[in-house]
């Protein structure tokens, strides 16, 4: 068997529920890791404490798997997937940027990405992200901050302590 092209590919969602004229509200991400082999290793959810739209709740679900991801410390290799085509072409540099709270978010997941020796940005059709779509509107349901995590018994040790550096960094 050949070796997996990625460490870790990381399906993302995020969601925005009451939407006011301006087009904000309450907002959630959620995410799921895939190891190498297409086996879950990890997923989170969480409510975004400010609202947002939702391209910028898109980009929270990615800063959070981010975060997730630095602490594992062994990826090189790292796949985004997502079902929003705005943001994987932004993230792309072929769409630019109305609003520059969206701007801001993709500059820190830009600076993230550019750490990793290889990363493949992904758009997907919705029904292919249903997973991590469950999520963000799972954080909705419990209205909670605290995640939802479900972690694969042997990949256990590889699981992160927490998000030191990282949050503090770019923690909103």
């Amino acid at each position: 068997m050949s070796k997996p092209e990625f460490d870790l590919v990381i399906e993302c969602d995020g969601a925005t529920k009451k939407k006011t004229q301006a087009r904000i509200g309450p907002s959630s991400w959620g995410f799921v890791a895939l190891g190498p082999w297409g086996n879950v290793i990890y997923e989170d959810c969480g409510v975004i404490p400010q609202h947002c739209t939702s391209n910028e709740a898109e980009y929270w679900a990615v800063i959070h798997a981010l975060r997730f991801a630095k602490d594992l410390g062994y990826v090189k290799a790292l796949e985004i997937r997502s079902d929003s085509l705005n943001m994987i072409r932004q993230l792309e540099g072929k769409y630019g940027f109305r609003s520059e709270a969206l701007n801001h978010l993709a500059t820190i997941v830009v600076d993230v990405l550019d750490t990793y020796e290889k990363v493949s940005l992904l758009w997907v059709p919705r029904k292919w992200n249903s997973h991590a779509d469950a999520l963000a509107n799972a954080a909705f349901e419990h209205n909670k901050n605290a995640a939802i995590r479900r972690i694969n018994r042997c990949e256990f040790e590889m699981m992160p302590q927490g998000h030191r550096d990282f949050e503090k960094e770019y923690d909103a």
